[in-house]
């Protein structure tokens, strides 16, 4: 385990769940239209929108959970706590700033 134990392995997990994150909340929260409108949800803000971005971020937050408290892996889990939190940055200046 110790050779996944850098931070770019971590910022590569960051950088992908998310995405996971997001197919996995367009099936629990809109399951029955297109990705299109499912996409302008999370664009238009509101009660979608958080529930769109905290879906995101479940992987992740699983993942953390493993990497650190399980294996250990604390280089990795560096990486990953960087890019979860520029991306929380980013999500809160695109939900408040516009």
């Amino acid at each position: 385990m110790d050779k996944f134990d850098k931070p770019l392995y971590g910022m590569i997990a960051g950088l992908l769940l998310p995405f996971l994150g997001y197919a996995a909340g367009k099936q629990v929260i809109y399951s029955y239209g297109p990705w299109s409108k499912y996409w302008g949800y999370f664009l238009q803000g509101g009660e979608y929108q958080n529930q769109i971005f905290t879906f995101c971020m479940l992987p992740t937050l699983f993942l953390f959970y493993f990497v650190f408290f399980h294996w250990k892996l604390e280089r990795a889990s560096k990486g990953l706590v960087a890019v979860s939190l520029v991306e929380v940055a980013a999500f809160m200046a695109f939900k408040f700033l516009r």
